[in-house]
């Protein structure tokens, strides 16, 4: 049985049952998403010959999601598998995949137009062109990071920081992780326009 797996289960009913317990004016949702996907690929980033047979195989995306809203607490969090069927073997005992965390963050509202988010989240904004979620691939894009959050009527601000490390050092903070960026900070606007005479 993976350890990750069952650690997690745990901590999951635990975090359930303590938030079943709570105010009748909170709000505890759970959902769920199986997607498989097959792909028949012949000619797929590279050009293949007449030597070459296609490929195909289906992978699956599946996600467990648990969101909590009380007062000025939002809760979030989303645990994901992604594996190819039959990369593990059927009498497997570990899991060369296992159960990842996609998305784990808290946000307290601050007042009626501020609120703060921190921890792993997804980024959409617009239409994904510069910051997305890349929902299409199957293991998706999420980013560990601090949000500031303004709402006021039509107007939205965020102010994103992120500060990465591939682990805890007692000197220096060299960040080893390839594909990945240390810092990351952002602000993103946005006004809702109405039609003239609207």
């Amino acid at each position: 049985m993976n350890t990750f797996f069952t650690t997690t289960k745990k901590i999951t009913i635990a975090i359930a049952l303590f938030l079943m317990s709570s105010s009748a004016y909170s709000q505890l949702i759970f959902s769920a998403q199986v997607r498989p996907r097959a792909e028949f690929r012949n000619g797929f980033r590279t050009l293949s010959d007449t030597n070459t047979n296609p490929g195909f195989a289906i992978s699956q995306r599946t996600r467990f999601d648990l969101s909590y809203n009380k007062d000025k607490v939002k809760l979030f969090v989303s645990f994901q598998d992604v594996r190819v069927w039959g990369d593990v073997r059927q009498l497997n005992v570990t899991d060369a995949n296992g159960t990842t965390i996609h998305q784990a963050w808290g946000q307290y509202q601050l007042s009626k137009t501020f609120a703060v988010r921190v921890g792993r989240q997804e980024l959409i904004y617009d239409n994904h062109r510069f910051l997305g979620n890349v929902g299409w691939a199957q293991q998706a894009r999420s980013h560990d990071l601090a949000l500031l959050k303004y709402k006021k009527n039509k107007f939205k601000v965020d102010l994103g920081l992120a500060f990465n490390q591939d682990g805890i050092r007692n000197f220096e903070t060299t960040y080893t992780l390839a594909g990945n960026y240390k810092t990351m900070q952002f602000v993103w606007a946005h006004y809702d326009w109405t039609k003239w005479g609207a």
